[in-house]
């Protein structure tokens, strides 16, 4: 009976880890004044869908074009039980974030002791890179995920912090917005979307609704 028992305690811990969602603050303008681009989220759609393991897309675009609205609206509506959002900009900011992936995504008692204990470690790079690993072995457990990595600047900033091999990362999606026009030089970004000042037709919209 106590064998039995604890199996199924083990497997309700593993179940319900599977089905609690985690998910990033993601805001969105008041739908009064939210501009619909549908067209744009079906493209990144339709991109993702030709991709397989960790899937990726990137929206590049000037500042104010609305490149984190649409990565936030795309988000929404996504079913992924592990949505979360990576402040990209500066190297402190990315560290900052994956501090805060490991701490959301720690849901169980063992796994919290487990991020108590890295945490501990007073050797910052050592910490760092051990928080790194547990983010990639929580999110490897919950495979379909989706990543936003926000405001990238350049990829050798974040290389070492990107979700590349599938067997490591396990099987996601990852969002990334970026101002850098170049990036469209790096192997590991195809499937990019240029995201264009509003035209006439939505400026007056979009000023309608104010």
């Amino acid at each position: 009976l106590f064998i039995l028992t604890a199996v199924i305690g083990v497997q309700n811990r593993v179940f319900n880890e599977k089905e609690t969602n985690i998910r990033s603050d993601l805001p969105l303008p008041p739908e009064a004044v939210l501009l619909q681009r549908p067209e744009i989220l079906q493209e990144i759609d339709n991109k993702f869908k030709k991709q397989k393991g960790i899937g990726t897309v990137t929206l590049v675009g000037i500042g104010g074009a609305g490149k984190t609205v649409l990565a936030h609206q795309y988000a929404h509506k996504q079913k992924a039980n592990v949505i979360l959002k990576v402040n990209a900009e500066t190297q402190g900011s990315l560290i900052a974030s994956f501090e805060n992936l490991a701490s959301v995504l720690a849901t169980t008692p063992e796994q919290k002791k487990e991020l108590h204990l890295l945490r501990k470690n007073h050797n910052e790079a050592q910490r760092e890179e051990s928080l790194f690993l547990f983010v990639k072995q929580r999110l490897k457990s919950r495979p379909h995920w989706l990543l936003i990595y926000d405001n990238v600047e350049k990829f050798a900033d974040i290389q070492h912090y990107f979700p590349l091999d599938s067997s490591t990362w396990g099987q996601g999606k990852v969002l990334l917005t970026t101002k850098n026009k170049n990036i469209e030089n790096n192997v590991y970004f195809r499937n990019i979307i240029e995201i264009k000042e509003l035209n006439q037709k939505q400026k007056l919209l979009l000023f309608t609704k104010f």
